[in-house]
């Protein structure tokens, strides 16, 4: 059971300044964003410590999407650093949760309540303005981060040599589409009306078993992405369902879903504008990766059309599971040593 948290803020409790809070944090190796500078107010009663936290502005609309928003469950971590059960020295990170239960949901401010337990654990107790119950952490478990283990040694680049970027480098274009025999399947309208002037069905029973390649259209732009999620996971097991075309590939056709860093053009430093077909190239892949040779995913150009020759050509590359068509030229991803600053 949660105790109350009683009269705020607690009577005797001594004012924590917490004005330079994230810059002293940024010093010992910590880095926030804005969005995740949450500590408004703290005190200290005994061992105890009491904090208020809160969402910037500008994510508060965000809150209702959340059993608790992220920027404040980590806000709400930020409170440990005053807690007399870790030592000022080096990083402080959460490392284990354990008895965590969700009472509310969708707060935007709440207070906290940490109480020592001894060995680099405290339990912490968070409510609404209100004092109503948001959240209980039975026992959360600090570990200690030595900075020092973050910089690049000349000694040890064992760790820079095994992180990677992903990048997207151009392939070289066929210069004839070759899968003739292609069709659309647009399924209780997915959203892309495109279809390329190639013949189009809207049910999976009216494709011919001669076909090699079928184009599923996915647009989720201002589409609810829980919408656009669910009937892509039914079309994908509706096709892995039909024996008939066990020879075909099903071509997953999206636009802006992935970010294309072409280093020219309108896609040079490029965002992913369309979100909810961005979660369904991982849906995608993960059906890749249980049935290989039966899925394809391509992602066209956000900023230019493309015609039924420009999708035929990227549907005609073999051996390349993912695709993206960019300013009239294909691109596949890989992974690439990433530059290090050490």
């Amino acid at each position: 059971e949660v105790p109350p948290v009683g009269v705020w803020p607690p009577v005797g409790a001594g004012v924590i300044d917490v004005s330079g809070l994230y810059g002293e944090l940024a010093e010992r190796g910590y880095g926030y964003g804005p969005v995740f500078q949450g500590v408004r107010a703290a005190w200290r009663l005994g061992d105890t410590v009491y904090g208020e936290i809160a969402l910037p502005e500008s994510v508060v609309q965000e809150a209702a999407r959340f059993g608790l928003h992220p920027a404040l469950c980590d806000a709400a971590a930020h409170l440990l650093q005053f807690s007399k059960v870790l030592d000022q020295d080096g990083v402080w990170l959460p490392f284990a949760w354990n008895g965590v239960r969700l009472l509310a949901t969708g707060a935007t401010r709440a207070r906290v309540r940490i109480t020592p337990l001894g060995e680099g654990s405290v339990r912490m107790d968070l409510y609404d303005v209100a004092g109503e119950p948001l959240a209980v952490v039975e026992q959360l478990t600090a570990r200690r981060l030595d900075p020092a283990e973050l910089q690049p040694s000349s000694t040890s680049t064992a760790a820079a040599r095994g992180l990677f970027a992903l990048s997207w480098p151009a392939l070289p274009t066929p210069d004839t589409p070759q899968p003739a025999d292609t069709i659309v399947w647009r399924p209780q309208d997915s959203g892309e009306a495109d279809t390329w002037g190639l013949p189009a069905v809207t049910d999976l029973e009216d494709v011919p078993a001669s076909v090699q390649v079928v184009v599923l259209p996915v647009s989720g732009r201002d589409r609810d992405v829980t919408e656009v999620s669910t009937a892509v996971l039914a079309a994908l097991q509706a096709w892995l369902a039909e024996d008939r075309l066990a020879r075909a590939r099903l071509a997953v056709v999206t636009r802006g879903a992935v970010a294309v860093d072409t280093g020219v053009g309108p896609d040079a430093g490029a965002d992913v504008v369309d979100l909810a077909a961005s979660g369904i190239w991982g849906m995608v892949r993960t059906a890749q990766s249980e049935h290989p040779d039966r899925f394809t995913l391509l992602d066209l150009d956000p900023h230019q059309h493309a015609d039924t020759d420009a999708l035929l050509k990227a549907l005609s590359v073999s051996g390349e599971p993912q695709l993206a068509w960019r300013d009239g030229q294909l691109h596949a991803p890989r992974l690439v040593r990433a530059l290090t600053g050490g």
